[in-house]
């Protein structure tokens, strides 16, 4: 159930029009039919607080299907907190060599293993001397959008 129909369902069980809400919480009424319709598909905190306010139920009970967030594992929680003593390079490192593997397993789903293998062999320290030409390729691709990312901040 998405969340303009659960805020549909909490007003009538409430007996409430959708003027009576929209004073109540003190939003307009044009935002109000814009979330309920989905048309603002993420609206701001505040406002949904509001509106659960407004209706006399909890933030949880509007938004619970939504909020299904899982801990992170063991191994996302050692990555988190590595990322986390990075200084802004190496975090910046990190998102561009996050985003070109995102790219790269969307694109070529049956390249991740040489992917690996590329990325073995340049923290290895055996840099692009004893890549193959494809990793060496893929070692400057991903050195580039370092330098890049570098120069734009």
């Amino acid at each position: 159930m998405q969340l303009g129909e659960r805020i549909t369902l909490k007003r009538k069980e409430a007996r409430l029009t959708i003027d009576e809400l929209s004073q109540r919480a003190n939003i307009p009424k044009g935002t109000l039919n814009k979330i309920i319709a989905g048309i603002t598909r993420d609206p701001q905190l505040n406002t949904v607080c509001a509106i659960a306010k407004a209706l006399g139920c909890t933030l949880n009970d509007l938004v619970e299907e939504f909020c299904t967030l899982q801990a992170p594992a063991p191994r996302e929680q050692m990555h988190l907190q590595t990322y986390r003593s990075l200084d802004e390079f190496g975090k910046n490192a990190v998102e561009v060599l996050a985003q070109a593997e995102l790219e790269r397993t969307l694109a070529q789903p049956k390249n991740r293993l040489q992917m690996v293998r590329t990325l073995r062999v340049a923290a290895r320290g055996g840099g692009v001397k004893n890549a193959t030409a494809k990793q060496q390729q893929d070692i400057a691709t991903v050195h580039q959008k370092l330098v890049l990312s570098k120069k734009k901040r």
